[in-house]
C-alpha cells in the first residue's frame, strides 16, 4: 500500500460515463493507497458503495455552468462561495493529491491551485459545442494542473503542444471490469423477458436518449434493410428523454419498423443485456472514449460504430469491429448487413474483441496507470 491521500472532486452525482469510470477507478486504487476521499454535490448512485468500502464523502454544492445567459448569470453569483466551499473541504482533508473529474469543474483545479496542492486533471469528455466556450474552461482547468489524463489519444490532441502540454499530458483508457464484463455472461433471461426466440438476432444500442447519441441514426440506417431481415429487432436500451423517444418511436412507425423495435428504457444488468445481443451498434455523433464500446469488446460482441473520438482507437475496423464515418446513415446500413448476414464473422469478430479487451482495457491496468503518475506528480 503507498501512503497517500487522494481527494476526488467531481461535478455531477449520476451514473453516466464519466461517474462509472471513476467508480472503478475508486474500487482499484482502494487497496493501493491510505486514503481516497471524494468531494461530491450531493448523494448518487455510487454513494451508499463509496461509505461502505471506506471512501470519505464529503458533499458541497458545484454548479454546473449553462449556456443560457440568465442561468450564466445565476451560476457567475454562485461561483465564489461554491470555490470557497469546496476549498475548505479540501483544506481539511489535507490530501495529497486532488483529482477532478471532467474539464467542466473548474471547482477542483482553482481550489487546489488556491491551497498549493498538487492537482491532476481527468479529461473524459469532449469540448462540444459551443467549442470555444468549453475550451476556455478547459484551458483554465488545464493551466491548474500538474499533470492532465485524457481518456483518448483524440482527447490528447485538444491540448496542443504550443501550450506546453508536452510531458504534461498522458492518455490512460478507461478499464472495463472484465470479470462483470466476459462472454460467459448468458443473455437468456432478457430474451425471455422480451419474448424474443433464439432464431432472432439482436441489434443493440446502449446509451442515454440523446440526439448526440446518434439513435435517430440508426433508426434510418436499420430502416434500409430492416425488410430484408425480417428476424431482426433493433434494441434501444438506456435513461429515456420521452421528447426525443417519442421522436423515434415516430419515426419507426412512419418506416413500418414499428414491430422490430423494442424501446427498453434504463437497465442495470448491462452485461446480461449485452450478452443478448448478436451486434452492438453505437452511432455517436460525440464522443471522447466511450464505455459501452469497451463494455462490447468485454462482452466479446462485434460492434458497428461511428468512427468518431477515441471509438477508431479502440475498435479495429474488420477485426473487432466495423467503423463507419459520424452521420452516415448509408455506411451505417452496410456495416449492419455485413454482419447479420455473416455469423461465422460476427464470431471471429467477437474472439478479437475479447482479447482487446483483455490487452489494453482492463480495469487492473487503468488503476495502475494513473497511481504510476500520481508518483510522478509528487516526486516533481
Amino acid at each position: 500500500m503507498v501512503c497517500m491521500r487522494i481527494c476526488f472532486v467531481n461535478q455531477h452525482s449520476e451514473r453516466s460515463g464519466g461517474d462509472i469510470s471513476l467508480f472503478h477507478l475508486v474500487k482499484g486504487l482502494l487497496p493501493l493507497v491510505e486514503e481516497i476521499h471524494i468531494i461530491l454535490p450531493h448523494a448518487g448512485p455510487f454513494t451508499d458503495w463509496y461509505m461502505s468500502h471506506g471512501v470519505k464523502v464529503h458533499y458541497a454544492p458545484q454548479p454546473s455552468l449553462a449556456i443560457d445567459a440568465r442561468a450564466a448569470w445565476k451560476w457567475a453569483s454562485q461561483f465564489p462561495a461554491s470555490l470557497w466551499g469546496v476549498a475548505r473541504v479540501i483544506r481539511q482533508i489535507r490530501p495529497d493529491i486532488v483529482h477532478t473529474n471532467s474539464t467542466k469543474n473548474l471547482y477542483g483545479p482553482l481550489a487546489a491551485r488556491m491551497l498549493g496542492l498538487p492537482h491532476v486533471l481527468h479529461v473524459r469528455n469532449t469540448f462540444k459545442k459551443p467549442r470555444m466556450f468549453y475550451q476556455a474552461m478547459g484551458f483554465v482547468s488545464f493551466f491548474c494542473s500538474d499533470v492532465v489524463i485524457t481518456a483518448s489519444e483524440s482527447v490528447r490532441e485538444l491540448f496542443p503542444a504550443s501550450l506546453g502540454s508536452t510531458g504534461r499530458v498522458r492518455t490512460v483508457y478507461n478499464g472495463v471490469d472484465l470479470d462483470r464484463f466476459h462472454p460467459g455472461v448468458s443473455g437468456d433471461g432478457f430474451r425471455q423477458e422480451l419474448g424474443i426466440s433464439d432464431n432472432d438476432l439482436l441489434v443493440g444500442i446502449i446509451s442515454h436518449m440523446n440526439s448526440n447519441k446518434g439513435q435517430h441514426i440508426a433508426m434510418d440506417g436499420f430502416a434500409n434493410i430492416a425488410a430484408s431481415h425480417p428476424r431482426v429487432r433493433l434494441i434501444f436500451v438506456g435513461a429515456p428523454a420521452p421528447e426525443y423517444e417519442e421522436r423515434l418511436i415516430a419515426m419507426a412507425e412512419e418506416k413500418g419498423i414499428g414491430g422490430q423495435v423494442i424501446m427498453c428504457g434504463e437497465r442495470s444488468d448491462i452485461p446480461e443485456v449485452m450478452a443478448a445481443m448478436d451486434v452492438i451498434l453505437f452511432p455517436s455523433l460525440y464522443e471522447a472514449f466511450p464505455r459501452v464500446v469497451i463494455e462490447a469488446l468485454a462482452m466479446g460482441k462485434p460492434l458497428v460504430a461511428s468512427a468518431v473520438g477515441g471509438v477508431p482507437e479502440a475498435v479495429a475496423h474488420g477485426n473487432t469491429g466495423l467503423l463507419f464515418p459520424p452521420g452516415d446513415v448509408d455506411a451505417l446500413s452496410l456495416c449492419l448487413q455485413v454482419l447479420l448476414v455473416d455469423e461465422r464473422k460476427r464470431c471471429e469478430m467477437g474472439k478479437q474483441a475479447r482479447q482487446a479487451a483483455e490487452k489494453c482495457f482492463s480495469a487492473e491496468q487503468c488503476t495502475n496507470d494513473v497511481l504510476r503518475l500520481y508518483g510522478k506528480v509528487l516526486n516533481q
